[in-house]
């Protein structure tokens, strides 16, 4: 009974050890043939092992490398901002069929986006047209508060090729 203990005692401890156990019994003789209660402490060990330890030290892992290559290497760039959550530096992607069948792709990017907005009253002028939105003048309910922050003044096209 004693080592009984010691031994469930220990294996709740090892949780690698318990889900190649039940991975090779699930592979040998079938999810069916495994009990329910096994069933459940495999998906607990599969959850606590990737999600609780695994994830918190992959993203330590992937962090530092894009730290260490931002910093000093001075490479990878574009993978390190667009998980820093910066509100600015935003690019987009436009593609165009033209009229003899070939893909215009352009992107746009925005350095500095407007952190302050208002009702365009020019939009609400222009709502009664009824035209689509991409023939508006004014296509967008909101603009910029600040005038030198428009959006349209300061897009600029980054990439453009036809295919």
């Amino acid at each position: 009974m004693y080592p009984a203990c010691i031994k469930y005692l220990m294996s709740a401890f090892d949780i690698p050890e318990v889900m190649a156990v039940t991975r090779s019994n699930i592979c040998r003789n079938g999810m069916d043939t495994l009990p329910r209660g096994f069933t459940l402490i495999y998906y607990i060990c599969i959850f606590v092992y990737y999600w609780v330890f695994s994830t918190p030290v992959v993203s330590l892992v992937f962090g530092s490398y894009l730290y260490i290559c931002i910093n000093w290497l001075h490479i990878h760039f574009d993978e390190a901002f667009s998980s820093l959550r910066i509100a600015n530096y935003k690019a987009f992607t436009r593609f165009h069929i033209t009229s003899e069948g070939s893909l215009e792709v352009y992107t746009l990017a925005v350095d500095k986006v407007p952190k302050d907005w208002k009702l365009d009253t020019n939009w609400e002028m222009e709502q009664r047209t009824q035209l689509p939105s991409h023939k508006r003048q004014y296509p967008s309910k909101w603009a910029p508060k600040s005038p030198y922050q428009d959006p349209n003044c300061i897009v600029r096209i980054i990439d453009h090729f036809v295919i």
